[in-house]
C-alpha cells in the first residue's frame, strides 16, 4: 500500500523491500539448453545480529528443494545493506534515495553506475535506471521494494556456461506483487485452448488427434505500463486453485480430447498444494511443477515414466499416492523415487481424490455417462453435486 503526505506535493511513501517472508525466483539460462538452467528462489525469514546491525536472514534453495542461509541484510531509510559474515563490513546494495546524474559503486563487481534516470513504474513503485560507467552497453534497473531486474541483492554463485539470472516474481504473503515480462516468455500458449473455468488451469488441444496438453497453470495479465521496463505490476495472485484435478478429458462442440501430456513449467510458482493426475497422462515436461508447495501428489498413471517434473520441491516431505500395486514401479523410476512416502491406494484412497476435486469442483455437470460438460444443457438428463436432474 502506498500512502500520501499532505507536503507541498503528494509524496508516495517508500515501500521497503526487507519484509519478512518476501520471496523472490529468478531464473538462470544456460547455453547447454532448458534441462539445464537454473532456478534461484530466496525468502527472508526471521533476523539475526550481524556487525551490530539487527539483519534480516536471506536464505536461498534450488534442485534439491533444501534451504540455506545465505546472505544477511538491513534496511535504513531508502537504503538496503549486506553485511560481510567473515568482516562484519556493511556494503551498500541498493540506494533508492539517488537522483538523476549521481554516480555509486557497485561493492562486489568493482564498476560504477551514473543514474540516467528515475521515474514511476504504473502502482507507484520507484525505478532507479543505471548505465555502466566502464561501457557495459545494457542499463540495470532498481526497483523500490523489488530489488534489480538482473542479478539479484548480490552475486550469485552462477556456472560459467549461464547467463545471468533474470526476476520473474516476487511474493508477499502468499501473492504475486510483482511480476516481470520475461516471466511471460517460460510458458507460451499457442494454438487452440481451452481453460477449465473450475480450476482455470489452461489446456491446448489438436483436433487433428484428438489430444490434449496442460499448458499453463497461471496467465500473465498484461497491461503495457509505457516505460522503459517490460515489468508490470500484477496484483494478485496467479489464478490457478490450490488443490486440483486435472482433467483427463473434455469436450468442444460434441468433440473429446484426451489430455495425456502436462508441459514444462505448466504450474511453475503456482502455490500449488496438491493435485489429482489421471492414468490418461504419458508425459510431463521439465519443472512442470517447480517451486509449488505440494503436499500430496495423487497419480493414477499405472506405468510411471522419467521425469523432471519435480525439481526444486523437497520431495522427501510429499506424499504420494499411487494405484494399487504400482509401488514398486515408482519406487524405480527417476523423478518419482525421491518422494519421502509412498501410499498405494485402496478403496478409501479413491475417496480421498474425489475430496481434493469436489474442493473446487461443486458445479461440476456431468451427462449420465460421467462425462464433464462445459455448460448446462438445455436438455436431457444430467448430474450435478452427486445428484440427477432432469431439463426438458
Amino acid at each position: 500500500m502506498f500512502l500520501s503526505a499532505a507536503l507541498s506535493t503528494t509524496v508516495l511513501a517508500y515501500e521497503p523491500m526487507l519484509v519478512d517472508g518476501k520471496q523472490w525466483n529468478y531464473y538462470c539460462e544456460s547455453a547447454r539448453g532448458p534441462n539445464y538452467g537454473y532456478y534461484f528462489h530466496y525468502v527472508l525469514r526471521g533476523e539475526q545480529e550481524m556487525g551490530g546491525h539487527q539483519c534480516k536472514v536471506l536464505y536461498r534453495s534450488m534442485r534439491d528443494g533444501q534451504e540455506r542461509a545465505y546472505a544477511y541484510l538491513y534496511e535504513e531509510g531508502m537504503r538496503v545493506y549486506y553485511v560481510n559474515v567473515k568482516t562484519g563490513e556493511s556494503l551498500l546494495l541498493y540506494d533508492f534515495s539517488l537522483q538523476k546524474g549521481d554516480i555509486t559503486n557497485d561493492p562486489f563487481y568493482g564498476d560504477s553506475y551514473i543514474v540516467e534516470d528515475v521515474f514511476e513504474m504504473n502502482g507507484g513503485r520507484q525505478v532507479v535506471r543505471l548505465k555502466s560507467i566502464s561501457g557495459y552497453p545494457f542499463p540495470r534497473y532498481w526497483i523500490e521494494g523489488v530489488g534489480s531486474d538482473y542479478d539479484f541483492l548480490l552475486p550469485l554463485e552462477i556456472p560459467e556456461s549461464s547467463n545471468w539470472p533474470r526476476l520473474l516474481t516476487v511474493e508477499v504473503g502468499g501473492k504475486t506483487v510483482y511480476m516481470t515480462g520475461y516471466a511471460t516468455e517460460l510458458i507460451t500458449v499457442s494454438g487452440d485452448e481451452y481453460t477449465d473455468s473450475n480450476t482455470n488451469v489452461v489446456y491446448t488441444y489438436n483436433a487433428n488427434d484428438d489430444s490434449a496438453e496442460v499448458k499453463a497453470g497461471w496467465r500473465v495479465i498484461l497491461g503495457g505500463n509505457g516505460e522503459e521496463l517490460s515489468e508490470e505490476d500484477f496484483p494478485g495472485s496467479p489464478n490457478v486453485k490450490s488443490d486440483i484435478a486435472i482433467l483427463d478429458k473434455f469436450e468442444i462442440d460434441g468433440h473429446e480430447y484426451t489430455v495425456n501430456k502436462i508441459g514444462e513449467k505448466a504450474f511453475i510458482l503456482t502455490g500449488l498444494t496438491k493435485v489429482v493426475i489421471p492414468k490418461t497422462i504419458s508425459s510431463i515436461g521439465i519443472d512442470a511443477f517447480a517451486f509449488c508447495d505440494l503436499a500430496s501428489v495423487v497419480s493414477y498413471i499405472e506405468n510411471p515414466f522419467d521425469t523432471d517434473a519435480f525439481r526444486y520441491l523437497n520431495t522427501s516431505n510429499i506424499t504420494l499416492f499411487v494405484p494399487k500395486g504400482c509401488k514398486a514401479k515408482y519406487k524405480a523410476v527417476k523423478g518419482w523415487s525421491n518422494f519421502g512416502k509412498i501410499v498405494e491406494m485402496e478403496t478409501s484412497n479413491i475417496q480421498f481424490t474425489r475430496n481434493i476435486e469436489q474442493m473446487n469442483t461443486k458445479d461440476y455437470i456431468y451427462n449420465i455417462n460421467g462425462h464433464r460438460l462445459q455448460e448446462e444443457p438445455s436438455k436431457g438428463i444430467y448430474i450435478r453435486d452427486g445428484r440427477k436432474y432432469v431439463v426438458e
